[in-house]
């Protein structure tokens, strides 16, 4: 009888030595589990991150480009008004000369 007690008792310990186990086993995992999931979340963030940098930067390039763009055209328009500016003044410049020679003529 009494073998039969440490043979229950015996198979008792190892049932809570395999449950101790596998509970050290299952927090493994859960741990190894969270490290995976921080170091996808850090590599995801760090790609997005990347990505977002390189279109802004690329935006911004554009940007400018489009900005210097508009610039040249304005100054070509700038420069266009000017002559058509410039040749009006003269024409006014000389139709106002030659009133007044017609009102000295007459």
């Amino acid at each position: 009888m009494q073998e039969i007690i440490k043979a229950i008792i015996n198979i008792d310990k190892r049932a809570i030595q395999k449950e101790k186990e596998c509970r050290e086993y299952q927090e493994n995992l859960d741990n190894q589990r969270q490290s995976r999931v921080i170091e996808l979340k850090n590599k995801y963030e760090t790609r997005l991150n990347q990505e977002i940098s390189e279109k802004r930067s690329q935006l911004n390039k554009e940007i400018e480009e489009e900005s210097q763009s508009i610039i040249r055209e304005g100054q070509k328009q700038r420069e266009a008004i000017g002559q058509r500016f410039e040749k009006f003044e003269e024409r006014v410049s000389e139709d106002a000369f030659n009133m007044i020679l017609r009102n000295l003529e007459e």
